[in-house]
């Protein structure tokens, strides 16, 4: 004899199929949510690619550069990478020497000092994810041409791990109201 509740096999069967679609629910958004993660990852290091290698070629760069860090140029320099960054959104724009000496960055207090991260063996583009003065990032870094094509300084164009995750939430609704 049974003092528990009654069930029946349709209660069973309801119990079975809520559950299972909960499960598919569960898996569906975890398989959503990573999908959009490596969009939001890839879209980001195309950013950063493009726009590093833009301010690297930009002729006021090279010229900034050419200079001692103390000059008008790269005070002008650092003025319009800190106007990029908020215009087009990035977390940094770091212009550096080919030694890896800031001559620009969000936090003034870094200027001078040595570029945290790879600095590529040749003059080529590298993409990676790094933890830097800022936190974690998705940054890429650039050569930067001198007249005679030989490299006199590096392009970082950076987006950070939290402003990325923060793009992502925005593509899901809220369960909340």
């Amino acid at each position: 004899m049974s003092h528990g509740r009654p069930s029946s096999a349709t209660s069973r069967v309801f119990v079975i199929l809520l559950g299972g679609a909960l499960t598919v629910s569960v898996i569906v958004t975890a398989v959503l949510m990573w999908d959009s993660r490596r969009a939001e990852y890839r879209r980001t290091e195309r950013a950063t690619q493009a726009l590093a290698v833009a301010i690297a070629a930009a002729p006021e760069t090279a010229e900034a550069l050419a200079g001692p860090i103390e000059s008008e140029r790269v005070t002008a320099l650092q003025q319009r990478m800190s106007e990029l960054r908020r215009d087009v959104g990035v977390s940094y724009v770091t212009v550096m020497d080919a030694r890896g000496r800031r001559f620009t960055h969000p936090d003034a207090e870094e200027i001078g000092k040595r570029y945290r991260g790879t600095i590529p063996d040749g003059p080529e583009r590298f993409t990676e994810r790094w933890t830097g003065t800022l936190g974690p990032s998705i940054r890429t870094i650039a050569p930067v041409a001198g007249p005679s094509g030989s490299t006199i300084g590096w392009v970082s164009v950076g987006i950070t791990v939290t402003s990325v995750a923060q793009e992502i939430s925005r593509g899901f609704p809220s369960p909340l109201p």
